[in-house]
């Protein structure tokens, strides 16, 4: 569709994008609802969009010639933006332009500092960690999480 796109995929560890799921589905799905769903309901969804969709991504990029597409986790930006975009350019052949993108990363970075991330106050429990890692197996494999 665009042979001349390129394409960075940022990606979280699995259990984490669960977490980050069941949160929205739990503060902004009911406004979609007919019936409220269970949470078991919920879950299930969540699990099946997340495996689809990583499905899709998997057989969808692996079309995409090596030079148009790089990988980088979310905790790598979030951790050292500047160092984690470098790389990004490097990967992807435009080294000489990251000293003039670098100002701009400098002020969006400023701009995060009164930023709060969602915070949760429950760690998932561990039947949920289970369930996660067995129905998003491939998700930790292709990505190397553990």
């Amino acid at each position: 569709m665009f042979p001349k796109a390129t394409f960075i995929f940022v990606h979280r560890h699995p259990c984490a994008v669960f977490q980050s799921a069941a949160h929205m589905a739990d503060a902004y799905y009911w406004q979609c609802y007919l019936q409220k769903p269970t949470v078991q309901d919920t879950q299930e969804f969540i699990l099946y969009q997340g495996a689809l969709l990583h499905r899709a991504y998997m057989e969808d990029i692996s079309g995409v010639d090596e030079g148009r597409k790089t990988e980088v986790r979310f905790e790598d930006l979030d951790g050292d933006l500047l160092e984690t975009v470098q790389k990004l350019y490097e990967d992807l052949g435009w080294r000489e332009h990251f000293e003039r993108t670098k100002p701009t990363l400098l002020r969006y970075q400023s701009s995060l500092k009164d930023f709060k991330k969602n915070a949760f106050t429950r760690e998932l429990s561990a039947e949920a960690v289970a369930v996660v890692r067995r129905r998003w197996r491939q998700w930790f494999d292709d990505l190397g999480y553990q």
